[in-house]
């Protein structure tokens, strides 16, 4: 039975006199890429007393094949040097990246034109559902975000506020937000979220929810960071409100 290939950013460590030390392994996220490191005279010497007995490796500290006669400024020199690698392989998989298209230039006709049909009721000849107003607008803004080269989180803002639809100025309000990860269309585990309520929501036991009012002029903004994980995980932010029965209020 095959097994699964081991994808990964290599690079090729080498030195005097052109031997390959080590394929080093630089990231296992997309794009991955492929390259080659040759040692400078000036460091040759430092890095060859880094390597253990088996010649396999430029060693950032001490183990116990170690010579010890080595000083601490070769290990040094060694773990500078890798981290150095390792920021020009995240700089050129950025680079390699394509560019996002803009949100607005992204368009499905095909999906548009099925809509707009079930929108104005087409087709059968029946009344497609007619949608009932929205008291409350919703504005959701989240963003993936690196955390290493295997780990991201999902940061952004979740904007709230009475619609014109609404009959008063303001209501109380029950806020739920939730990051939760996408398991085949279906919604999975919960990531947790760290958020930052606006002043007069509060949190209730549940994690996620706040209880507050909610105004049309002045838009309730709540600030949001997951916890990293995976970068192979998808996940999708959620939020939704609850207008807490009451009278509407309205501003003299």
């Amino acid at each position: 039975m095959s097994t699964p290939t081991d994808h990964r950013s290599l690079v090729a460590l080498m030195r005097k006199p052109r031997m390959v030390v080590e394929y080093w392994d630089a990231g296992r996220t997309t794009p991955f890429v492929r390259g080659t490191f040759v040692a400078d005279d000036s460091i040759d010497d430092a890095l060859r007393d880094t390597e253990p007995k088996s010649h396999d490796a430029w060693q950032t500290k001490a183990d116990d094949d170690s010579d010890t006669s080595n000083t601490a400024a070769n290990y040094e020199a060694a773990r500078k040097l890798l981290d150095r690698i390792k920021r020009h392989v995240n700089k050129l998989r950025e680079d390699l990246k394509p560019s996002p298209r803009p949100q607005e230039q992204v368009r499905l006709p095909e999906f548009d034109r099925i809509m707009a049909k079930i929108m104005r009721g087409a087709g059968s000849g029946t009344s497609g559902p007619v949608p009932e107003p929205r008291p409350v607008t919703i504005h959701l803004t989240p963003m993936a975000e690196p955390v290493d080269d295997r780990q991201v989180r999902v940061t952004g803002q979740a904007e709230f506020a009475l619609s014109d639809n609404y009959e008063g100025d303001c209501s109380e309000s029950l806020i739920r937000l939730r990051y939760l990860f996408d398991e085949d269309g279906r919604s999975g585990d919960r990531v947790e979220l760290e958020i930052n309520a606006p002043e007069g929501f509060d949190a209730t036991e549940d994690p996620g929810n706040f209880i507050g009012m909610l105004h049309r002029d002045s838009p309730a903004t709540f600030e949001f960071a997951s916890d990293p994980h995976l970068a192979l995980w998808a996940g999708r932010v959620s939020a939704e409100v609850d207008l807490l029965p009451s009278e509407p209020i309205t501003s003299e």
